[in-house]
């Protein structure tokens, strides 16, 4: 068999889990350098599919949002 006849396996997706998060109105921390800053609580969900759970509350999502509106 030639090298230039060995064709490597096509990767494939498959769905694993889906997270489904609530999510809490931002706190609004306050203007940086590089944007605002704020805080996204998480106070629950689910993951459900092969691995599945609960989110526990307490978690959340600190973000910058520049002033192009990009977070």
């Amino acid at each position: 068999m030639k090298l230039s006849e060995l064709q490597p396996p096509v990767p494939g997706l498959r769905l694993f889990s889906r997270a489904v998060a609530q999510v809490a109105a931002p706190q609004l921390i306050g203007k940086t350098s590089s944007g605002e800053l704020r805080v996204v609580p998480i106070p629950g969900g689910r993951l459900e599919g092969r691995l599945s759970g609960e989110i526990l509350p307490g978690g959340s999502d600190l973000q910058i949002v520049t002033t192009s509106g990009v977070a």
